[in-house]
């Protein structure tokens, strides 16, 4: 137990809390740094093996193709190797918990359906959103709200069929519930999770189909840049 005094009661306590807040950021700082590093040489190495396949393509130098098709998958890990990198970036700038900022709910979500509208027509889903008229402002993390969209829209559309139809909705009608939270809900109607796939689906690195491509990383995303920002994901 820690009592309201902290410290002054269990320096030891707060000794071990301070070295293990220290080994968290460090920790954090690692993970930035070498994200970041390692996106220059990814780009780099796409770049290159791009150039290959366009020479091998012209050159007429790989008649049966294969040496295409493996430079395909080759870019196709690059490309997997590249989200992980960003995912990893974005998880250790949420975890070092940022400095919140008021924002406009309504006006951030409009933006992100308007944008992903055009690859769910693409795809021939249904992306419905009818906002509340007046705006919502929120305190997140900046960057937070865009970043939560795109992964459960990213998400949703991965499950969803031609024909079907995912909502975007901003409840209730932009009002607060009584402890003071807006809701933000996406649902889609895809296959689903049962109760224990949806306790493991916010843990890092979980994937509930491998035959799907993804990192495991979107809802970790999700639930840390809600936490980050005085909020909670819930699905």
């Amino acid at each position: 137990q820690w009592n309201s005094r902290g410290s002054a009661d269990n320096p030891d306590a707060a000794a071990m809390a301070q070295r293990l807040d220290a080994v968290l950021t460090d920790q954090r700082r690692f993970v930035a740094d070498a994200s970041h590093q390692l996106r220059t040489p990814l780009t780099a190495l796409r770049l290159r093996l791009e150039n290959l396949q366009s020479d091998l393509g012209a050159g007429g130098g790989d008649p049966d193709g294969r040496a295409v098709d493996a430079l395909e998958r080759a870019i196709g890990e690059i490309e997997r190797l590249t989200e992980l990198v960003s995912n990893l970036l974005q998880l250790a700038r949420a975890d070092a918990r940022p400095v919140t900022e008021v924002v406009d709910l309504v006006a951030l979500v409009g933006d992100r359906v308007d944008t992903w509208t055009a690859i769910a027509d693409e795809r021939g889903v249904e992306l419905h959103h009818h906002p509340p008229e007046t705006s919502t402002p929120v305190q997140c993390v900046a960057g937070a709200i865009e970043q939560i969209l795109d992964n459960l829209l990213d998400n949703a559309l991965a499950v969803s069929s031609p024909g079907e139809r995912i909502d975007v909705e901003i409840d209730p009608a932009g009002e607060r519930s009584q402890d003071g939270f807006v809701q933000l809900r996406v649902v889609d109607h895809g296959p689903g999770l049962d109760g224990a796939a949806k306790a493991d689906a916010m843990r890092r690195f979980w994937r509930g189909d491998a035959t799907r491509p993804g990192t495991g990383l979107g809802l970790a995303i999700v639930e840390t840049l809600a936490s980050a920002s005085g909020g909670r994901a819930v699905l």
